[in-house]
């Protein structure tokens, strides 16, 4: 079943609004390899994007942009990424947000 793990509106699995070009751990629980979840960034104080990358993968933060918003608009997207050892993926974005992710299932 779909599990929310990271609510940054409510410090769940990170702690407050993302500010831009900061690199955030995000804890997505065990270590599993993968994870298939929903990243919906909230409440964007302007137009941008986030870059989300397994943390122990120094060479990806500053990949592409995995969601795209505009300003004060919620956005979601699925994605498929591998996680760390401990089980985090890291989140940069360009703008001030809130994020969601909700994990519906492990690989």
């Amino acid at each position: 079943a779909p599990e929310r793990l990271v609510d940054s509106r409510n410090n769940v699995g990170t702690v407050g609004a993302l500010v831009p070009n900061q690199v955030r751990p995000l804890d997505l629980g065990a270590a599993s390899g993968g994870v298939l979840a929903e990243l919906t960034i909230v409440d964007p104080a302007a137009a941008g994007y986030a870059t989300v990358y397994p943390c122990d993968d120094a060479t990806a933060g500053g990949g592409t942009s995995v969601i795209n918003a505009p300003k004060s608009t919620n956005v979601a997207n699925l994605i498929l990424m591998r996680t760390d050892a401990q089980g985090q993926v890291c989140i940069t974005t360009t703008m001030a947000t809130q994020v969601l992710v909700d994990v519906m299932g492990r690989v």
